[in-house]
């Protein structure tokens, strides 16, 4: 999803187009506080062979969207972290296109897991499966 400051043009598309996002500012997560996160958005950035412009790389999402409401960048965000967000002047758009999806690894200790992580590791493994159960129907 697309984070984007009231009254910006980018509005004018339900769907907005990478191409489009990439003409504007960019508010973005810091490599050094999420890795692994950032390397990905900035590899689905550069599928269009154009350097995004990043306005400038935050350690928090709250200071994401206190930028976006400033409308001095775009921000790029799961549904559900926009939709939760209390930042006026913050509204989310989709990307055009077939969905990019991000890959999350639990990384613990080799032990047995507390019984809050395992309920967590459980939960994640139910709605693991029940997307697989999902595409096999959309097929």
């Amino acid at each position: 999803m697309v984070a984007v400051p009231a009254r910006h043009p980018v509005l004018a598309f339900k769907q907005v187009p990478l191409k489009e996002v990439l003409r504007y500012p960019l508010a973005l997560g810091d490599p050094a506080v999420c890795e692994g996160h950032a390397r990905q958005i900035d590899r689905f950035l550069r599928k269009l062979d154009q350097e995004p412009l990043i306005a400038q790389r935050v350690a928090t999402f709250d200071v994401m969207m206190t930028l976006v409401s400033a409308g001095l960048a775009l921000g790029l965000a799961g549904e559900a972290h926009i939709a939760s967000s209390r930042e006026p002047g913050v509204v989310a758009r989709r990307l055009a296109g077939k969905p990019y999806m991000l890959t999350t690894y639990l990384l613990r200790r080799d032990a047995e897991p507390s019984e809050m992580l395992a309920r967590f590791i459980e939960r994640v493994a139910f709605i693991d499966s029940a997307d697989g159960i999902d595409a096999a129907d959309d097929a």
